[in-house]
């Protein structure tokens, strides 16, 4: 039986069963001929190999709605660069290759760098800022999807569920993160279901009411990192550069945007990714320096919406 029941100051919108996803695409096309979208991929060159890579090249290759792809290219070199651009050009769509490791780019971080602006180390928050500032700086699209390269069992309709909401004229959300369901043969969402719920609880019930801790708890699957949002928003935010991307971009959206054009979409019935190792032994790897930043940023940013939490 479906659920929809609406927790907490943002819309929860569930997928309905039967819906014609060849005449919601009609309808995408439509759309942003107003608002033209685009898709951000962060992408590490050793993915090129992997057979989700290539599962959602062939999805992307059939959607015609895209006015840009955008693959955010980490850890390649001159021929990992060049592979890419051969990689995806059997995209359709017009698609920008940015090789992070580049000259040219290393060139720019370090003028940055010079100039006070502090990059953070290479990662996936790196990869999407650069990507996020690109398109920004071109100025062709006003919307912005945004999901990892190693999506198993990928179907074109979980972009479609994120674009929906940003791109019809009569919804006008602002962002939409995407929910779903983590098992196989075993439950998986270990940081969200160990670690995000019980900490969010705890966290309530010590600090009381709160806006934030609320605003947190409505959303399903808080880790998950496919997303949406206008690009008029994207020039308002800062984007984390570490495992705690997706935390702090909620804070983040909810500091500069308004909670009703703030929205979660069931994206699929099932979903599958690469799996981190725990690494109990490396506070710098796997799991275990995830929960660290997520939970660094989850108190940085608690404290910055106003909670105060004792000594005790």
């Amino acid at each position: 039986m479906g659920d929809f029941q609406q927790r907490g100051p943002i819309t929860t919108l569930p997928r309905l069963v039967g819906v014609d996803y060849g005449r919601r695409e009609v309808e995408l096309g439509q759309h942003v001929n107003l608002s033209p979208a685009a898709l951000l991929i962060p992408c590490l060159a050793s993915e090129m190999d992997s057979p989700a890579l290539q599962g959602i090249v062939c999805e992307l290759a059939q959607v015609h709605y895209l006015d840009t792809v955008i693959i955010s290219l980490d850890q390649a070199g001159e021929s990992d660069y060049q592979r890419a651009l051969s990689y995806f050009r059997q995209l359709g769509q017009r698609v920008v290759v940015m090789w992070n490791d580049s000259a040219a780019l290393r060139a720019l971080c370090d003028d940055m760098e010079s100039h006070t602006v502090n990059l953070g180390q290479s990662g996936k928050g790196k990869a999407v800022w650069m990507a996020f500032g690109y398109l920004l700086g071109e100025g062709r699209v006003n919307c912005i999807a945004l999901h990892d390269a190693d999506l198993l069992g990928y179907s074109r309709s979980l972009l479609g569920n994120l674009l929906f909401p940003i791109v019809h004229p009569g919804l006008r959300f602002s962002f939409c993160k995407a929910y779903y369901a983590r098992f196989s043969d075993r439950l998986y969402g270990r940081v969200t279901r160990l670690l995000m719920r019980p900490l969010l609880q705890a966290l309530s019930d010590l600090v009381g009411r709160n806006l934030y801790l609320s605003y947190l708890a409505a959303f399903r699957y808080p880790l998950a990192g496919e997303m949406a949002l206008e690009a008029d928003l994207l020039r308002w935010i800062r984007i984390p550069g570490d495992w705690g991307l997706e935390m702090g971009l909620l804070f983040e959206v909810m500091r500069h945007g308004s909670a009703r054009r703030i929205c979660q979409v069931d994206a699929a019935d099932r979903f599958e990714h690469k799996h981190q190792d725990l690494s109990p032994e490396d506070p710098t790897a796997g799991l275990q320096r995830m929960t660290i930043d997520i939970v660094k940023h989850l108190l940085r940013t608690l404290a910055a919406a106003g909670a105060v939490l004792q000594e005790s």
